[in-house]
Order: structure tokens, then sequence, then C-alpha cells
């Protein structure tokens, strides 16, 4: 992967210069142009063909701009799509220039927004297709790409998203995360925030449903999409030298025996003498959690009554309780969903943020 995250490509000198009134506007991106045109230093030249070049290198970059007529674009790039979750986006931007043309990812790849933002900087207009956009419609990619949101397996994807465009009413229940998101009032009064209060009619005339919550288990209604906020912190407790593994296998069976999903956790937390502990250190890295830490004074200081750790574990931590009070900190003093569990080796509790 190259250390810039957008490619851009000229096959003109007029081109050329385009990209130089970009980067005059402090836009970072790896710039390919025919060997005649390079100068070694600014741009990169390749001497075969582009398309030979364009599929060697397309997933290298999260973006790729190019300085060619539509057509041409499509024709490069037809052979290497895979996926729009996994291409990147790309833009076509007419050799005057006049139009910056969003082709490829536009939502999921954030291809629109780079459309916009190129266009804005050249002075031209950027030309944007996607639904939600033209019709000044909610987009399902927000929530995963602006608010972080976790999308659950659906084949339903595409049927939401039709729905939302055409102005469908689709029902929405929320049981956490933040309730001020993009388009809330599109839904309202569809929102509910948890499925015994929807009332029985409207499970029958809603055309679809949007599940926000930080619990597991299959989608009551369907066609419907599920997405997990990042709302829950796990608070944990471990005994010098534990291994990662040990870790993990408490940490996923409390899940698994509350019903709790593991795309919501947000954050790990413990006390802050485990900075150094190698196997928690471990265990966050592998899941791509976080780790906040606390001290015991501020565990201690906890408002709450806990089930106090062993005295011997007191002694050495200074703290009356670890993993309950860390992941109620963690969680801006929401909500203990799960007191601690204990194992030899490991204690775990879960915490649920309420308030941002």
């Amino acid at each position: 992967m190259s250390s810039a995250p957008w490619a851009a490509v000229a096959v003109t000198r007029r081109g050329r210069n385009t990209l130089d009134a970009l980067r005059e506007q402090g836009v970072a991106f790896d710039a390919w142009v025919p060997t005649r045109l390079a100068d070694g230093t600014r741009y990169h030249g390749y001497g075969g063909s582009l398309s030979a070049l364009v599929s060697e290198k397309f997933f290298d970059y999260r973006a790729w701009i190019f300085l060619l007529p539509v057509s041409a674009v499509v024709r490069i790039i037809a052979p290497l799509l895979v996926s729009k979750y996994t291409d990147p986006c790309v833009v076509a931007i007419d050799e005057r220039p006049q139009y910056a043309v969003c082709l490829l990812s536009c939502h999921e790849g954030a291809g629109n927004d780079v459309t916009r933002r190129v266009a804005a900087l050249l002075g031209v207009h950027a030309v944007v297709t996607t639904g939600s956009e033209v019709l000044n419609r909610f987009s399902l990619d927000l929530w995963e790409r602006e608010l972080r949101w976790v999308r659950g397996p659906s084949r339903d994807m595409t049927t939401l998203s039709r729905l939302i465009v055409e102005g469908e009413a689709v029902g929405v229940v929320q049981e956490s995360g933040p309730v001020l998101w993009p388009h809330r009032m599109d839904f309202m009064p569809w929102i509910y925030p948890n499925w015994d209060r929807v009332p029985a009619q409207n499970l029958k005339t809603l055309r679809g449903w949007l599940w926000i919550t930080h619990r597991s288990g299959p989608l009551p209604h369907h066609p419907g999409v599920i997405f997990y906020p990042p709302v829950l912190a796990v608070g944990i407790g471990v005994s010098r030298g534990t291994k990662a593994t040990q870790i993990a296998d408490v940490v996923d069976r409390v899940f698994s025996e509350n019903q709790l999903a593991l795309e919501s956790v947000a954050k790990v937390a413990t006390i802050d003498i485990k900075k150094d502990e190698e196997g928690l250190t471990e265990f966050a890295a592998q899941r791509g959690w976080p780790i906040e830490y606390f001290s015991a004074p501020t565990l201690n200081d906890t408002p709450g009554v806990f089930s106090p750790s062993h005295v011997a574990v007191r002694r050495v931590t200074g703290a009356v309780a670890v993993a309950e009070p860390a992941a109620l900190r963690a969680a801006k003093l929401g909500t203990l969903l799960v007191p601690k569990v204990k194992t030899d080796r490991v204690t775990v509790a879960v915490a649920l943020q309420t308030t941002w």
C-alpha cells in the first residue's frame, strides 16, 4: 500500500497542469503520467499501457482520480471491479476541466465526498448521481462511514436502501447509541425504543426495519438491517501473566451468554497498573479495541455498589474492585449490564454508554 491514499492519472500536459492545481491546494496523491511527461520527482512515469498500470495498483489506493473521459475510465476499471465494499472510489475529470464525475464506490468508498472536494478546489461542477444525494434522502452508508456503526450481515441492504430512496415508510428500533443522527426526522414517527413498543399494526404496514442495537440475535422482522453502535465498555481484571487466549475465552463467553454483540464494543478498561500486561494488550490489539486505564483512586470513587476483589488483590492494586467500576468509567457512568464474572485468572464486566 502506498503512503498516499489517493492516486491520480493524467495523459496530457493539460491534464498534468490540472493535477498541479490540485497539489497547490494541498491535496496529496501519487501522480502517474506517461514517461514523456514524468519529471522524476513529482510524477511517476509509466511506459506500458495505462490499463496495465491501473490493474497492478488498483487496490493500493483508496481513491483514483483520472483526467480522462468517463468512457475511457470505464473500460480501464471494468475488469477490476470486485465489490462496492472493497473497490476504491473512482473520479473522472474531463480535460478542460468542467466536470468531476463520481463513477465508483460513491457511498461506501466516500467517492461522493472525494468528488465534491476535488470539484470545489478546481472550481468545476461535481456530478453525483446516487439516489440519496440527488433526492436528498438518507443513506445507510452514513451510519457506517460517519458514525462508525458496524452493519450486521444482511441480504436486505439493497432493499432497505431502495425503500428509503423511494420514500417508503421504514421503521427504526433504536435500543442504544446517540439519538441525534443524520436524517433522523425522515423516520419520524416510526422510531421506537424496543420491539415491544412497536404497535402490532405497524409491524404489518411498515415496509422495512432498521435495528440499532448492542444486542446479538436475529432480526425479528424482515426486510431489515442491523447496525451496532460502539456503546459497550468491557471492564477486565487479570492475574499477572494471563494469556490473551484466556481473556478472549472469558469475554466471548460472557457476551454469548448475555446476548451482547461484540460488534458494539467501544473499548476495554482496566486499572493502570496493568499497562504492561502483555496478554491484555495482545487481546485488545487482536480485537482492534483501545484500552482505557484508570487509577485505583478513580475506580474507588466510582458511584455504585460493586463486588469486591479478594483481599490479596486489593492489597496489590489498591482498588476495592476493578472490572465493574472500570467498565462504568469507560462507559461514562452509564449502565452496568453484566456484573463481574470471575474465573481463576480473569474478571469481566460490561457496561453500556447511555450519554453523549
